[in-house]
């Protein structure tokens, strides 16, 4: 996996590129960590480049929501999609997290972000 983070305006953006894997879950549950503060607003995964997520990438997303909301920051999940979606589904994630699709994920990352 790979992860590329963007700060703007006490936003926070990080744009996962492969699967949320064992292999990868504690190097983003890391990322997130470096990067959030007490002024975070929101934190955004740009979810529309991940190819997977198994049981290490369910509870490391879960771990993140619960450090978003310790730290007072919205947490968005954008644009999860294929198999991706279908394993938050399967496991009703979407009943705890917001997920923001396309078109409106391009708009929340121009708003926030400056650019898509």
């Amino acid at each position: 996996m790979e992860v590329s983070v963007r700060e703007h305006d006490n936003n926070l953006l990080l744009a996962l590129d492969g699967e949320i894997s064992s292999s990868f879950s504690n190097m983003l549950r890391e990322e997130v960590k470096k990067h959030l503060t007490k002024e975070t607003k929101n934190v955004c995964l740009d979810m529309r480049k991940v190819t997977m997520i198994d049981s290490a990438g369910l509870s490391v997303l879960f771990g993140i929501k619960m450090m978003c909301a310790c730290d007072g920051a919205k947490l968005h999940l954008l644009a999860p999609s294929g198999i991706a979606l279908d394993t938050l589904e399967k496991v009703s994630f979407d009943k705890v997290f917001e997920f923001v699709p396309e078109p409106k994920a391009g708009r929340l990352i121009r708003d926030l972000f400056g650019s898509d």
